[in-house]
């Protein structure tokens, strides 16, 4: 499907949004019950962080785990993640943009039916990177689909200092096939799918 009239720059909003969409559906199937995720953005081009997950413990009011995400539909995606997913992981890890932070994962934690203050106490531990997991995803072709060049994709992720290796996850979804016409087949499959499911239920 190509999109004729359709401008390079909005294409590229879309794929995003669809790559976001599909991170956070893998994410979510490996997601216990008490654990909570910022919704991909509704509108492609909404700015901020690409998503969140919270883990609470399984009785106490307490954040477990607090997981960033950077996710990024791209043709170069070792520039990608060295001038803007580790600019974001790294501005994060200085506390940079704590009230972004601290302002979603309150939300996510409301979720869980806590009210405000013990919310608020409970997402405070997200501002500790003891607690913090980054997660960068990439689109990548089949050439990436070594260990040694997905070594070289996420080459300077140590510069996040004072974390585990554990807390560094790089994850790569690799598309065989042209990136745009991957996606331009993948959104006609989508808008089909809603369409459908409008007819059906709505």
């Amino acid at each position: 499907m190509k999109l004729a009239g359709k401008k390079p720059q909005a294409r590229f909003h879309r794929d995003g949004f669809l790559f976001e969409c599909i991170s956070w559906i893998a994410a979510q199937q490996n997601a216990s019950r008490r654990t909570y995720l910022k919704v991909p953005h509704i509108k492609a081009t909404t700015q901020g962080m690409d998503g969140l997950m919270i883990e609470l413990h399984s009785k106490k009011p307490l954040v477990v785990n607090s997981t960033i995400f950077e996710d990024k539909c791209t043709e170069n995606p070792r520039n990608k993640f060295k001038s803007e997913v580790l600019k974001t992981f790294s501005e994060h890890h200085r506390h940079e943009r704590s009230a972004d932070l601290l302002s979603t994962a309150i939300s996510l934690i409301k979720e869980s039916g806590m009210n405000g203050s013990h919310a608020t106490r409970a997402a405070e531990r997200v501002l500790d990177v003891a607690y913090r997991t980054y997660r960068a995803a990439l689109t990548v072709d089949s050439t990436f689909n070594t260990a040694a060049k997905r070594s070289s994709l996420f080459k300077d992720y140590t510069d996040l200092d004072r974390i585990t290796p554990q807390q560094r996850v790089g994850a790569t979804f690799v598309v065989k096939t042209p990136l745009r016409d991957w996606f331009d087949l993948l959104a006609t499959r989508v808008v089909l799918a809603l369409n459908q499911f409008e007819t059906d239920y709505v």
